[in-house]
C-alpha cells in the first residue's frame, strides 16, 4: 500500500484532517487502516447473521400470508353471491 492510498482511506473513511495526517507516522497510519478493515469485516459478518435470522422470520411470514390469501380467495368464491339485476 502506498502513501496516496493510505492518505485517501484515512481522509475519506476516518475523516482525519490533512494536518493530522501529515504529523502521523506511516506505521501508525497503516495500523489504523488495518484496524478499520477488521472492524468493517466484523460488522459485515454481524449484518449477514442478522439478515439470515430475519430471512427465516420473513420466510415464515410469507408462507402465512400466502396461506391466508388462499383461504380468503376460497371463502370469497365459495359463497355463491350473485348480484341482483336492476
Amino acid at each position: 500500500m502506498n502513501w496516496c492510498e493510505v492518505e485517501y482511506i484515512l481522509l475519506k473513511t476516518l475523516r482525519l484532517q490533512p494536518s493530522e495526517l501529515d504529523r502521523m507516522a506511516f506505521w501508525r497510519a497503516e495500523l489504523l487502516i488495518e484496524i478499520h478493515k477488521e472492524k468493517i469485516e466484523e460488522e459485515n459478518k454481524q449484518r449477514k447473521k442478522q439478515e439470515q435470522s430475519q430471512g427465516g422470520e420473513v420466510g415464515g411470514m410469507n408462507s402465512l400470508l400466502s396461506q391466508q390469501k388462499s383461504m380468503m380467495s376460497s371463502f370469497a368464491t365459495g359463497g355463491g353471491f350473485k348480484m341482483p339485476k336492476m
